[in-house]
């Protein structure tokens, strides 16, 4: 198991600085002023939180299954919304679409892959909240990174994807640039601790089978979702 490229800064700085407030606390708690009972309990604290950084920045080997047109997760987490019917999208796709909304607590791999074959087409980064990512709102009105991109397998339709902070991400990244190629399950980004990540799908060009449901736990790549059928290609 690697690490993630993106999280090599905050990886290095805080196991350093936990694995550095470990040893000093054992020592003046144990050697400067005898209290190793405080130490040792210190030095856990300090090397749990040190366990939780690797732990948060790792980048665990995905196989991608399925086929052209199968859906893969773009992100590990639990599922928290799937729609029902076609709902507005103002995004890029600026029409109705089919959903899915993701929630990655700090305790899942925070990386972001491509649902489908794609080139990216669409981005911008919008300015806004920080509500929790377990709110209703938040795909709305909190700050996030929308990429637009158009499914090679699947007559170009349109779909987004929306990387989206949460009350403790402050941090999205997002390296892409437009007409760039992406491959299904391939890595393009991360959100920094809690999050969440929304995929959108045309619903005048493709139609969707979803195969999750509310509550399912998911691994990016790996985790196949759903199903898209370009329209064209119905019948």
């Amino acid at each position: 198991m690697g690490f993630a490229k993106w999280g090599y800064p905050e990886l290095v700085k805080f196991t350093f600085l936990a694995l550095l407030l470990a040893g000093s606390s054992y020592y003046l708690c144990n050697v400067h002023f005898g209290v190793p009972v405080i130490g040792w309990a210190l030095v856990g604290v300090f090397s749990a939180f040190a366990l939780f950084v690797i732990s948060f920045f790792r980048d665990p080997p995905r196989r991608i299954g399925g086929e052209a047109l199968d859906i893969v997760s773009p992100a590990d987490g639990t599922v928290t919304d799937v729609s029902s019917g076609p709902v507005m999208c103002e995004e890029f796709i600026e029409g109705e679409a089919h959903w899915v909304g993701i929630f990655l607590s700090v305790f899942n791999c925070h990386i972001n892959r491509s649902p489908l074959d794609c080139e990216v087409k669409f981005l911008r980064y919008k300015q806004g909240k920080f509500l929790d990512a377990r709110d209703p709102d938040c795909g709305r009105i909190n700050e996030q990174q929308i990429i637009g991109a158009h499914a090679s397998a699947a007559n170009n339709g349109k779909f987004v994807v929306k990387q989206i902070a949460g009350a403790i991400a402050r941090r999205i990244i997002c390296p892409l640039k437009p007409n760039e190629t992406l491959s299904r399950g391939e890595k393009f980004g991360m959100i920094k601790f809690g999050s969440r990540t929304e995929l959108w799908i045309d619903a005048a060009t493709c139609d969707v089978e979803w195969k999750v449901k509310v509550g399912d736990k998911l691994k990016g790549g790996s985790s196949i979702i759903g199903r898209i059928t370009p329209k064209a290609q119905q019948g």
